[in-house]
């Protein structure tokens, strides 16, 4: 996507936020457990079969019970787990940290363009 803004001061601040994102701990941790999740054979395997099975469920339009049971059958067991279970947590966290720090940023732009228009 080409950026179309081109005031260099508020893309490097931009940049800097991200970046200071990246730095935080939170961040680093649901990072570093992505990555041992990926590593983790059972895990991927059975979140691709999940992915399978909920392609499969869309297909036949929400109607196949039997691949309900099976995606909430390993669902389960992976939530069971617990290297999963903290990376769904941290997940949660950043995730949460992330639609704090944007609902503030629309806060923002949403108080500049009311006070312009004033």
């Amino acid at each position: 996507m080409a950026n179309m803004y081109q005031d260099k001061e508020i893309i490097l601040k931009t940049q800097e936020l991200t970046n200071k994102i990246k730095e935080d701990k939170l961040y680093k941790d649901y990072m570093k457990l992505r990555q041992e999740l990926k590593k983790d054979e059972n895990i991927t395997k059975t979140i691709d079969e999940i992915k399978r099975l909920q392609r499969k469920y869309v297909k036949a339009n929400y109607q196949d019970k039997e691949a309900l049971e099976k995606i909430n059958s390993l669902t389960s067991e992976l939530e069971e787990i617990p290297l999963y279970a903290i990376y769904q947590q941290k997940e949660e966290e950043l995730n949460n940290n992330l639609v704090f720090i944007k609902e503030g940023l629309r806060d923002t732009f949403s108080n500049i363009v009311t006070y312009e228009q004033d």
